[in-house]
């Protein structure tokens, strides 16, 4: 993936309100110059101040439509792990797509799961025993096909 300013703009007006965030820092880091560098903070600091509700501000002439928030938040222990999810209203088919590592008694074992939900918000345990790490993401099924509109961070850490 190219990650430019128009890039995150893009990802922000798909309602990926952290992988524009991603994409944003790593422009941050790299700027060139003073000017790069502010208006990238200024971005970032936006982004995180708010968790993107003002995604819809134009950066340096972007024009990006206002859309929806998307998140998925995950919490797990050693017995079940709860997912959090908000996705557009109205979204068709919504569901949740986790790939869970575990302890077992071979080591890690890898478990992954799709599963349908009854609506675009809301919450869901699942009892899992040995849960040594968690990713996931929100979306919604295009046939049998899941399409990701939100990723669990992956430097999301407990």
């Amino acid at each position: 993936m190219f990650e430019t300013e128009t890039m995150a703009e893009l990802c922000l007006k798909q309602g990926l309100v952290r992988d524009a965030l991603l994409i944003y820092r790593r422009l941050l880091a790299s700027a060139p110059d003073e000017p790069t560098r502010a208006r990238h903070a200024r971005r970032v600091a936006e982004l995180e101040e708010d968790g993107g509700a003002r995604r819809s501000r134009p950066v340096e002439g972007i024009q990006v439509e206002a859309r929806p928030v998307t998140d998925i938040q995950e919490h797990h222990d050693d017995q079940q792990v709860t997912l959090k999810w908000r996705l557009p209203d109205g979204t068709p088919s919504p569901a949740l797509q986790i790939l869970v590592l575990r302890h077992d008694a071979a080591g890690i074992a890898a478990e992954r799961r799709t599963v349908r939900l009854a609506q675009a918000q809301g919450s869901l345990t699942l009892p899992i025993t040995g849960v040594h790490s968690v990713r996931a993401a929100a979306g919604k099924l295009d046939g049998e096909r899941f399409v990701p509109l939100v990723r669990l961070d992956p430097h999301h850490a407990e």
